[in-house]
C-alpha cells in the first residue's frame, strides 16, 4: 500500500485475495524491499521491516541492499522522496503507468550520505514506525467494578443489519463502513445518527472466530449486509460508552456467538438481542468516555 506499506491482506481487503497455491509467490525477508512496477513513481514501494519473513504476489519485484554503506532506512526515504519520484516519472517516459522494472532502478546513481545522518534518518524512520504501532494498537481500558445492575442488549439498542453488499457500493457523500480498517463513502444512506457497528461474519477463514474491530457512526451512513448495526432506543446511556466498552470486550460478548467450519458467524437477530451487559450510571459512563477522548487526542496528535 502506498500509505501502509507492507502489511497483512487480511487487514486491508474485505476477502481473502491472495491464491490457494503460493508456490509462484516471491519470499520476502527482513529488511528486504518490494514495490510495484507499475506504480513506484507514485511511491508503492515498503520495507519489511515489521516482519520476520512473508511472501507477495509474482507481480512485484522485490530485492535487497548489499552495500553496507546504505542503509535500508535511508534507501527508503530516498525512493519515497518527491525528487526521486520526479526522476522516475521521467525515467517512464513522462507518463503514469509504465512500468518501472529493477533494471531501470538499478542504473540510478544516488548520494551515500555520511553515517551520522543516516543514523537520523533511521532513527527518524523508527520514531514513525513506533507512532504507527501506538495509534494502530490504542485500545480504550475500561474498568468497571461489579455492576449491579444489568441490561439486555435489545433493552438499549435497536438491532438492524447492514443493507448493502460492498461490491455494489458507488462512492457519493455518506459514510460508508465495512470490514476494512478504514471507512468509505456511498451514494445512499440507510441509517442516521449515533450507532455502533460490528461484524458478525469473521473474515478470518479456516473456520476461525475473529472480529478485527468495531466502529462507531454519527452521521448519515450505510453499512455492508455482513454488520450489526446497533441504534440507540433512548437517551438514558451514552452510545459512544458502549462502543469503547465493546471494543474492548468483543470477543467475550460477540467473537463467542460465532460458530460454523468454514462461514463462521452468528445471527445479529436471534444471537445478541439478549446478551447482558452492565449498566453502569450514565454520570459515570460520561467520565470514561471525557478520559478515553482525552486520551485518544494525545494519540491522534502524535
Amino acid at each position: 500500500s502506498n500509505t501502509k506499506g507492507l502489511l497483512n491482506s487480511n487487514e486491508y481487503f474485505e476477502e481473502s485475495v491472495y491464491s490457494k497455491n503460493t508456490q509462484n509467490y516471491k519470499m520476502v525477508f527482513h529488511n528486504n524491499f518490494v514495490f510495484n512496477p507499475s506504480r513506484l513513481n507514485v511511491g508503492s514501494i515498503a520495507i519489511n521491516d515489521t516482519f520476520d519473513n512473508g511472501c507477495v504476489s509474482s507481480a512485484y519485484t522485490v530485492f535487497e541492499i548489499i552495500n553496507k554503506k546504505i542503509s535500508p532506512e535511508y534507501l527508503f526515504h530516498l525512493i519515497k522522496s518527491s525528487e526521486f519520484s520526479n526522476n522516475l516519472k521521467l525515467t517512464a517516459g513522462g507518463t503514469s503507468r509504465r512500468s518501472i522494472d529493477l533494471e531501470d532502478l538499478g542504473k540510478f546513481t544516488i548520494p551515500v550520505p555520511s553515517d551520522n545522518l543516516q543514523k537520523k534518518i533511521k532513527h527518524y524512520h523508527l520514531a514513525i514506525k513506533l507512532l504507527e504501532k501506538i495509534n494502530k494498537n490504542y485500545v480504550p481500558h475500561i474498568a468497571l467494578e461489579k455492576e449491579k445492575e444489568k441490561k439486555k442488549l435489545s433493552d438499549l439498542f435497536t438491532i438492524d443489519q447492514g443493507k448493502i453488499q460492498s461490491s455494489k457500493v458507488k462512492s457519493g457523500k455518506y459514510k460508508f463502513v465495512s470490514t476494512a480498517s478504514e471507512m468509505t463513502s456511498c451514494d445512499t444512506y440507510a441509517f442516521d445518527g449515533e450507532a455502533i457497528i460490528i461484524p458478525f461474519i469473521s473474515m478470518a477463514g479456516h473456520g476461525k472466530a475473529s472480529i478485527s474491530r468495531i466502529y462507531y457512526v454519527n452521521e448519515k451512513f450505510n453499512a455492508a449486509n455482513m454488520l450489526m448495526v446497533l441504534r440507540p432506543k433512548n437517551n438514558d446511556f451514552i452510545t459512544k460508552f458502549y462502543y469503547y466498552f465493546f471494543s474492548q470486550e468483543k470477543d467475550g460478548y460477540f467473537t463467542n456467538l460465532m460458530n460454523g467450519t468454514s462461514n463462521v458467524n452468528f445471527n445479529p437477530k436471534e444471537d445478541a438481542p439478549n446478551i447482558e451487559i452492565p449498566f453502569p450510571p450514565k454520570d459515570l459512563q460520561k467520565k470514561i468516555v471525557d478520559e478515553i477522548d482525552g486520551e485518544q487526542k494525545i494519540i491522534k496528535s502524535n
